[in-house]
């Protein structure tokens, strides 16, 4: 008999083991399936870390995988009881591509969910809940944000934060586990460990991604005198020079959405410190600490942003999620998006005006819109009293994704209107320039 059949099976057999499988569905069911099954608290000591060789692992697969490299990411994955599957939502519409790194059957590696967008809008933002058991619908409320923003990645924590009884050496405390008794941060506690997952996976996208903001979910139980949101950067600094303030920009817009909502930042809320993730792991990386786990960084750059809801007016429902999904939308602008599936630029599917990027601003921003087709535009600023500052487009543009630069390097600080006219429509929004 020839081997050459043989050897062919063979060689089928181990490709197949190195592809990553392609499935279809819904997508927020899957993410809302991952977080009922996890290990509860009760369910004691299930979640054991990575060791340093098997963290070396997963930050290549990540690397891989941020590359559009599934086969051989999903190779690596395979070592450690995970696999990459590349996911078509068909609830999206059109339908959207996904890739997920999740646990494997049968894998006794609770490590997490993390989910990557090929075509994001936001391609910088990266949208992380490590505590979705403990601090209830921050998980769900997380991919909600991920999905409406077209956010860049998504991470949930694969076990609940007190499920292991063993502390983590890294700096802080909490009585979250005890009931009562302030207590170091256990290993299973994804925000307050440096030999995790999150982390690793945030250290691999801080290299590859230059300007990443992640963005953190967390919940508190609201008592007399809290306010319903306390934001930080991670630090009780205000950004260092050259950065955007992001939390001033984004109260701003919650603001516009719900009028009701009261905040803490504590760099602009001097003396308040209460749950103001100083100690948190990922925080301390994105701020440039030399030791996350026992040194806080000197500065802030701005690109982390703690964020601790009130479970009333944010939590508790998806249209109340939507309070903040839409903040962040206005936020952080809307970039033009690569199909590592096909290698095309995406086509815009309607008229659209983004936001500002940065904003506030200081003494340039950017202004970005779609256009389905090609067509007449006008795009203008005018000041808060409605005069025209300056005209930026006046002219036939083909159909696409298009940016201007805006300098208001002579212009006084303040509220500014930025509007276009296209395709028998009109779209405004609001910026501000900081002086």
């Amino acid at each position: 008999m020839s081997s050459r059949p043989f050897i062919l099976v063979l060689a089928l057999l181990f490709s197949s083991l190195h592809a990553q499988t392609t499935i279809s569905g819904d997508l927020t069911a899957r993410v809302d399936g991952h977080i009922s099954s996890m290990p509860t608290e009760a369910s004691s000591n299930k979640y054991q870390p990575p060791t340093a060789p098997q963290l070396s692992q997963w930050g290549t697969a990540i690397s891989h995988l941020l590359r559009g490299n599934l086969s051989d990411s999903h190779a690596v994955s395979q070592t450690l009881g995970y696999r990459v599957v590349r996911f078509i939502d068909t609830t999206a519409v059109p339908h959207e591509t996904h890739y997920l790194l999740e646990r494997e059957s049968g894998s006794t590696n609770y490590w997490g969910m993390f989910v990557f967008n090929p075509n994001s809008q936001r391609p910088v933002v990266s949208i992380q809940s490590p505590h979705p058991l403990n601090d209830v619908n921050t998980g769900r409320q997380g991919f909600f944000i991920y999905k409406k923003l077209g956010a860049r990645a998504f991470f949930v924590s694969g076990a609940h934060r007190c499920n292991s009884p063993i502390a983590s050496g890294c700096s802080g405390t909490t009585s979250v586990c005890s009931g009562s008794t302030e207590q170091q941060y256990r290993i299973s506690d994804q925000a307050h460990v440096v030999d995790g997952t999150f982390q690793k996976t945030t250290e691999v996208m801080n290299s590859e991604i230059s300007g990443l903001v992640v963005i953190q979910m967390h919940g508190f139980g609201k008592t007399d005198g809290d306010p319903d949101i306390i934001m930080s950067n991670g630090t009780t600094r205000a950004p260092s020079a050259g950065n955007v303030d992001h939390l001033l920009v984004l109260r701003q817009n919650l603001l516009l959405i719900d009028p009701t909502l009261t905040f803490k930042i504590p760099h602009i809320d001097i003396g308040w410190t209460r749950l103001a993730g100083t100690t948190n792991t990922q925080g301390r990386l994105i701020n440039g600490s030399p030791s996350p786990c026992t040194i806080s960084p000197s500065s802030t750059n701005g690109r982390f942003l703690h964020i601790e809801q009130a479970m009333t007016k944010l939590r508790d429902t998806p249209q109340n999620w939507d309070k903040l999904a839409t903040a962040l939308a206005m936020t952080f602008q809307s970039v033009t998006s690569v199909s590592r599936d096909n290698n095309a630029v995406e086509t815009p599917d309607e008229f659209h005006l983004h936001q500002n990027y940065p904003n506030p601003f200081n003494p340039v921003t950017i202004i970005g819109y779609n256009l389905p087709k090609r067509t007449h535009v006008l795009l203008e600023v005018h000041d808060i009293l409605g005069r025209k500052i300056s005209t930026l487009v006046n002219g036939e543009q083909e159909g696409g994704r298009h940016q201007i630069r805006f300098s208001g390097e002579y212009l006084p600080g303040g509220i500014y209107y930025y509007s276009i006219s296209a395709a028998s429509s009109r779209i405004s929004k609001s910026m501000i320039l900081m002086k």
